[in-house]
């Protein structure tokens, strides 16, 4: 899996931004981020979920909309996923679980919501263990 895109939102309810490069921090989160639980502290979205639920919709909606931090494509995220360490670039990252869907994915698109809900296709959560940074480009792995 590759990075394709990244967004922060400055602050509880802002519009994801767009931006180059993420800074992680395993005290701080996403540096720019608006915060977090310390075990949500980043979130990454699966291509390839993305576009199976905008299917379902039957419009293309702008991966921002679901306010993840990353955009990754080359596979998809399922319970297999949970609790292991991924590494993108020198960042690693122990994953808590299913970014579960909420009432706002309904409110951006009709239908979103449920498209949302089955094989994990809203994302996963998980907690920066090892600080750097992530840029586009850079390969997923799972490690363990």
């Amino acid at each position: 899996m590759q990075v394709i895109d990244l967004a922060v939102r400055p602050s509880k309810g802002a519009t994801p931004e767009r931006v180059l490069e993420l800074s992680c921090d395993p005290e701080a989160g996403v540096i720019g981020d608006h915060g977090s639980s310390r075990r949500r502290q980043i979130t990454l979205l699966s291509t390839e979920q993305w576009q199976r639920a905008c299917e379902q919709v039957g419009r293309e909606v702008a991966w921002t909309t679901r306010r993840a931090n990353l955009l990754v494509s080359g596979g998809s995220f399922g319970p297999e996923h949970d609790g292991r360490k991924l590494r993108i670039g020198a960042v690693e990252i122990l994953i808590h679980g299913e970014l579960v869907p909420c009432q706002q994915m309904e409110d951006q698109q009709p239908g979103l919501l449920q498209s949302l809900q089955p094989d994990w296709r809203g994302g996963l959560h998980g907690e920066i263990i090892t600080a750097g940074t992530i840029r586009p480009g850079d390969v997923l792995e799972v490690l363990d």
